[in-house]
């Protein structure tokens, strides 16, 4: 209705033609932003899940401090003592899965079919869009018209 009001608005004040008002609608139309801004974010999950197939790096890096002796008690040996003293560790390393049982390949694979279900979702927004804005500008034409035509009518009944 707000598209409909605005044409007419319009259609008396300066003239739009059809293509300026479908630009405009595609241009300011927060659905279709959205939409835009969904097909971004399958795009990101995409990309991210492609990353499963890199390597992982890892450095890892601790300082422990022990300020008591620790006892280590094994009834049949006895006790074994840990000296009293601090120690440093780290770790360094990178994995690599050789083989998930298909589960990185399944994921991009979903993530494939979200990004071109979400372009297909936006490309049937636009296209809803575009006839909803054809719809508005071909009843602001009809209005144009019967006010026209009745304003004639009237100039025929006054004289």
């Amino acid at each position: 209705m707000r598209v409909v009001s605005l044409l007419l608005f319009f259609s008396f004040g300066f003239s739009l033609t059809m293509q300026d008002a479908i630009e405009s609608a595609l241009k300011n139309n927060k659905e279709l932003e959205a939409q835009r801004y969904a097909v971004s974010s399958a795009l990101y999950n995409l990309k991210a899940d492609k990353n499963l197939y890199l390597p992982k790096v890892f450095l890892d890096a601790s300082y422990n401090v022990l300020s008591d002796k620790q006892k280590l008690n094994i009834p049949p040996f006895g006790a074994i003592e840990s000296s009293k003293r601090s120690y440093k560790n780290i770790r360094a390393g990178l994995s690599f899965i050789l083989y998930d049982g298909g589960a990185r390949d399944g994921k991009v694979d979903v993530s494939s079919s979200e990004v071109r279900v979400q372009e297909k979702l936006y490309k049937e927004r636009e296209e809803d869009t575009v006839l909803q804005v054809i719809n508005a500008y071909l009843d602001v034409l009809t209005a144009k018209e019967l006010i026209e035509v009745i304003q004639k009518q009237k100039e025929a009944v006054e004289s």
